[in-house]
């Protein structure tokens, strides 16, 4: 039986590691109601990327690392490598909506979403839904 996946951005998992986080709240509450609904976590590199980067003080480094290889060893969570394929077409959606101020890590999330027929983001970002999808972080206000 298929479950339910949802696709999570930085800004869902910074939430969750970072109690400061103005989120931090709302993200626990609604990670662990998915996790009940027995949903499944698809992220992408480039989003561990963003993550890394936003959690680089020494603060935070070690919870980061330790983060990272729960979800490598999780049952749960699939980590999607940004390979040439998934690079290039993220790189055309970023040059062509030129209307937009989606990252290219935006763009190549909004690829994988779209690849794998997902339609919810673990964000409040709200160029996941100017994509069409839904940033459960942002309707769950």
């Amino acid at each position: 039986m298929n479950r339910p996946t949802c696709f999570v951005d930085s800004v869902g998992w910074i939430a969750m590691l970072n109690v400061s986080d103005e989120l931090y709240k709302k993200a626990e509450n609604e990670y662990k109601r998915l996790m009940r609904s027995g949903f499944r976590f698809l992220t992408s590199t480039a989003v561990l990327n963003e993550v890394a980067n936003a959690l680089s003080k020494v603060k935070f480094r070690n919870s980061v690392v330790e983060f990272y290889k729960k979800l490598q060893e999780s049952q749960r969570v699939e980590i999607v490598f940004i390979d040439e394929n998934i690079w290039a077409l993220g790189w055309d959606l970023y040059e062509n909506r030129p209307d937009k101020e989606w990252s290219l890590t935006d763009c190549t999330s909004i690829v994988i979403m779209e690849k794998q027929g997902l339609i919810d983001a673990f964000t409040n970002d709200k160029h996941f839904e100017q994509a069409g999808f839904n940033a459960i972080l942002r309707s769950s206000q």
